[in-house]
């Protein structure tokens, strides 16, 4: 199961970097989310652990540690929040420049 996770987060990654590199302001706004997500199943990664209980926990029932999942949920809803901002400034300079090409949004500046 580590393998199948460690690969996902592999090909996440990858491709968020890919799309973060393109000079299309959709694309990079796709990356950054993709690489988010990446981030959140890295910490999930990070924070599992194998055994009957918590490293910290020296008795009680067994179970899985809430304090990583607490912080992917922060995470996922900062997320959304700052694609929802950065969705909303490409439709904004989209409509009022005519593109989403970061090349031609350089050369119309100057």
């Amino acid at each position: 199961m580590s393998w199948l996770l460690c690969t996902t987060f592999a090909v996440l990654v990858a491709v968020g970097i890919f799309h973060v590199l393109q000079r299309d302001a959709i694309r990079l706004v796709l990356g950054f989310s993709l690489l988010l997500g990446a981030a959140n199943l890295f910490v999930l990664l990070c924070s599992s652990f194998f055994g009957t209980r918590a490293p910290y926990v020296e008795s009680g029932p067994a179970g899985g540690d809430p304090v990583p999942q607490v912080l992917i949920l922060t995470a996922i809803a900062i997320g959304f929040g700052v694609t929802a901002l950065l969705v909303a400034l490409v439709l904004a300079s989209g409509q009022q420049l005519r593109t989403v090409d970061l090349d031609e949004i350089s050369r119309l500046e100057r």
